[in-house]
C-alpha cells in the first residue's frame, strides 16, 4: 500500500508553512482536523489532544503527497517542500514535540493498555520514527522508479486526485504548477548528497528513467494528468467536462513536463556517472548509512531486532516454508523438491492468464469472495467499499504487482486496489488470489478502512502506517483465508506460499544488501532460489529493497507477531477464545508497534 505519513513539508509559495502545525493550510484558513469535534477523543487530556492534533498537521503537511489522498483539501494544492532549510525547521519541530511527550508522559503515565498512555506512546513512536528519517537524510540519496523517489511520487500519485469541482480542479492546477520547484528541490538535494558521498544507486536511477521516459514518450491525450485512463470519468460532479482537460494539459505542458525532463536530464548527466554500482548498493556504503539502517529497522519492524536477528528470522522462516511447499508439491505435481515445484509451476503456459481483461475478473472473484466471507473473520465490519483499478502504463513499467490506497476520509472516495495489468499473459495466475486478498479485503482494505472509522481516536492514529501491523495484517490475512477455505485450490495455495517465501526471503536481502554489504547481483540469486518469484519480479523487488532500506522487513516479522499473539491469547483465554473478537480487538486500536502489541491486546 503507499504510505500515508512520513513526508516533508509543502513547497515554498504554494502551501502555507505552518511551525509544528500550528501554521494554515493551504487556502490561508485554519487546519482542520478530519472529523467533527467537541470533546477530544476517548476522553483524552486536552493537552494531549492538542499535541495529537498538532502531530497530525505537523506530519501530514511534511507528507502532502499521501496525506492529500485522504480528502484533506488543505493539501491537495501543494507539493513537499526537499530543502534542507525546511528540513532543519521539522527536525527542530520534531524534537520539540517529542520533549513535549515525554513531559505528558511524566504527568499521565504511558501504560499502553489504557488512555491517555497508548496515545502518549504512539506519538512518541510516530516522533522517534520520524526524527530518524529526518536524520538519514534519504533525500539526498534516494532515487527509484516506483515507490519513494520523487519523480515516482508524482507520476505514480498525483494523477489520481479527485476532481469532483472547481474549487478540487483550481487546487490539482495549482500542485501541477509546483512541480518544477518540487523537482528542483530533489535536484539540490541529490547534489548536496553527491558533495558529501552520499549518492543514489545506479539502478535506482535505471528505474526512475525507465518511468520518467515511459511518461514523456505518452501524448497528450494520454498524460495520465490530464487523464488517467484508470480512473473512469472525471470531474463528474459540478464542473463541466468541456474545457477542463485542455486546462490541465495547459499547466502539464508549461510546467509538469518540462520539469521532468529537467530532472531526467539531471539524473542523467550529474548523477548517474557517480552513482553507487550494483556491487554497493546498500545504504552501508553511504556515509552514515549504517546509523540510518538501523533507524529504518527500528521504525519499519518496530519489534526492537538487529539486523542479525532479522536475518536469521528470515532463514528459519524459509526452511519451514519449504517443507510445506515440498507437502503440497508432492500432492500436486508429483515433486517434492522447491525449486522443482516452481520451476514446474512457471514452465506452465496453461497457468498464466489469457489477458487483461482476465486478470481483471480473477482478481474481482476473489475480492467479492473474501468479501461474502468478511463476517466469519470479524464482528465489526467496514463501511467503506474497495474498488479495483489499473495502474497507468507509466506507472506499470517499474511497479509492483499491485498496491493499495487508502479511502478518503473526507472526500467519500473508496479504497482501491490497483493493479499491475502489463504483461498479463506472463504472469502466473495461481499468486493472485493471495495478492488479491492481501491488497483488498480482508487485507489491506479491511483493516485501513476499519482504522479510518474509529472516530474516538486521534486522527493522527486513524491515519498512521505502522509497517509490521498493517503489512503484517495483510500477510496474516493471505492464511487465514486459507484457514476459511477461500483458495480455489492446491495450486493457488502454493501461490500463497510463494507469497510468504518472498516475504520471509525478504527479512534475509534487505539485511543483507544494507548490513551486510551483498552486493544488487548476490541478493537477486539468493531471492531467486528461495523463492516461487519470477526472474522480472526478483529483479524489482530487490531494487524496491535497495531504494527503500528497511520497509520490507515489517511484512513478514508483522506477520510473525500477530500470529504470536494469537498464540498467546488462545492459550490465556482457553475455550473462551473467540478469533473474531481477538481480530475485533486487534484492529479496534489502530496501528500499533510490534513491541506493544502483547501489552494492548492483554490490556
Amino acid at each position: 500500500m503507499t504510505e500515508p505519513m512520513g513526508g516533508h513539508p509543502p513547497v515554498e509559495g504554494v502551501g502555507a508553512q505552518g511551525m509544528c502545525g500550528e501554521g494554515a493550510g493551504a487556502q490561508g484558513g485554519a487546519v482542520p482536523a478530519t472529523g467533527a469535534r467537541g470533546a477530544a477523543p476517548g476522553g483524552l487530556p486536552a493537552e494531549v489532544d492538542t499535541l495529537a492534533q498538532r502531530f497530525f498537521r505537523f506530519a501530514s503537511e511534511r507528507n502532502a503527497i499521501e496525506a492529500a489522498q485522504l480528502g484533506l483539501d488543505w493539501l491537495e494544492g501543494i507539493l513537499p517542500d526537499l530543502s534542507a532549510p525546511a528540513e532543519e525547521s521539522r527536525l527542530a519541530c520534531a524534537r520539540g514535540m517529542r520533549a513535549e511527550v515525554d513531559g505528558l508522559i511524566g504527568r499521565y503515565g504511558g501504560d499502553p493498555r489504557g488512555e491517555p498512555g497508548l496515545t502518549l506512546r504512539l506519538l512518541g513512536f510516530e516522533l522517534d520514527c520520524l526524527i530518524g528519517d529526518i536524520e538519514a537524510g534519504w533525500s539526498q540519496f534516494t532515487v527509484d522508479g516506483s515507490f519513494v523517489g520523487p519523480s515516482a511520487l508524482l507520476l505514480g500519485i498525483v494523477p489520481k486526485a479527485q476532481l469532483d469541482d472547481e474549487d478540487q480542479l483550481q487546487r490539482y492546477l495549482q500542485r501541477l504548477a509546483a512541480a518544477p520547484a518540487y523537482l528542483a528541490q530533489a535536484t539540490a538535494q541529490l547534489a548536496l548528497g553527491a558533495a558529501a558521498g552520499r549518492t543514489p544507486t545506479r539502478c535506482g536511477i535505471a528505474g526512475a528513467l525507465t518511468q520518467i521516459d515511459a511518461y514523456l514518450s505518452c501524448g497528450p491525450g494520454a498524460d495520465p494528468f490530464v487523464h488517467d485512463p484508470s480512473l473512469g470519468v472525471r470531474l463528474a460532479g459540478s464542473v463541466a467536462a468541456q474545457g477542463v482537460r485542455e486546462r490541465i494539459a495547459a499547466v502539464v505542458a508549461e510546467a509538469v513536463r518540462p520539469a521532468v525532463a529537467a530532472y531526467r536530464e539531471a539524473l542523467v548527466q550529474r548523477f548517474l556517472p557517480v552513482a553507487r554500482p550494483d556491487e554497493r548498493a546498500g545504504v552501508g556504503h553511504v556515509p552514515g548509512g549504517e546509523a540510518a539502517y538501523a533507524a529504518a529497522l527500528r521504525r519499519y519492524s518496530s519489534a526492537g531486532l538487529t539486523a542479525d536477528q532479522v536475518h536469521r528470522l528470515g532463514l528459519d522462516a524459509i526452511a519451514e516454508l519449504h517443507e510445506e511447499v515440498a507437502r503440497i508439491g508432492e500432492r500436486v505435481l508429483r515433486l517434492r523438491g522447491p525449486q522443482e515445484v516452481f520451476a514446474a509451476l512457471r514452465a506452465r503456459t496453461d497457468l498464466r492468464f489469457a489477458g487483461e481483461d482476465e486478470m481483471i475478473r480473477y482478481c474481482r472473484g476473489a475480492m467479492e469472495r473474501a468479501s461474502d466471507a468478511l463476517p466469519r473473520m470479524l464482528g465489526t465490519l467496514p463501511v467503506t467499499g474497495c474498488v479495483l483499478g489499473r495502474m497507468n502504463e507509466a506507472e506499470s513499467l517499474t511497479g509492483a504487482l499491485a498496491y493499495y490506497q487508502p479511502p478518503g476520509m473526507l472526500n467519500g472516495r473508496p479504497g482501491t486496489y490497483w493493479l499491475n495489468v502489463s504483461g498479463a499473459a506472463t504472469r502466473p495466475r495461481y499468486e493472485y488470489e493471495a495478492l488479491t486478498f492481501h491488497e483488498s479485503v480482508p487485507g489491506h482494505h479491511t483493516q485501513v478502512a476499519r482504522q479510518q472509522e474509529l472516530t474516538g481516536l486521534p486522527d493522527f492514529r486513524r491515519t498512521s502506517y505502522v509497517v509490521a501491523y498493517v503489512e503484517g495484517w495483510a500477510l496474516y490475512t493471505e492464511r487465514l483465508c486459507d484457514e476459511l477455505g477461500l483458495y480455489s485450490g492446491d495450486l493457488d495455495r502454493l501461490g500463497m506460499l510463494s507469497f510468504a517465501l518472498w516475504r520471509a526471503g525478504r527479512l534475509v536481502v534487505d539485511t543483507g544488501i544494507h548490513a551486510q554489504g551483498w552486493s544488487r547481483d548476490r541478493a537477486i540469486a539468493f531471492l531467486s532460489g528461495a523463492t516461487g518469484l519470477t526472474p522480472v519480479n526478483v529483479t524489482n523487488e530487490v531494487d524496491r529493497y535497495i531504494s527503500w532500506p528497511g520497509q520490507a522487513t515489517g511484512y513478514y516479522l508483522g506477520y510473525d507477531r500477530i500470529a504470536a499473539a494469537r498464540r498467546e491469547r488462545r492459550e490465556a483465554e482457553g475455550a473462551a477464545f473467540d478469533l473474531r473478537a481477538f481480530h475485533d480487538r486487534l484492529l479496534g486500536l489502530g496501528p500499533v508497534p510490534m513491541f506493544l502489541l502483547p501489552q494492548v491486546l492483554a490490556g
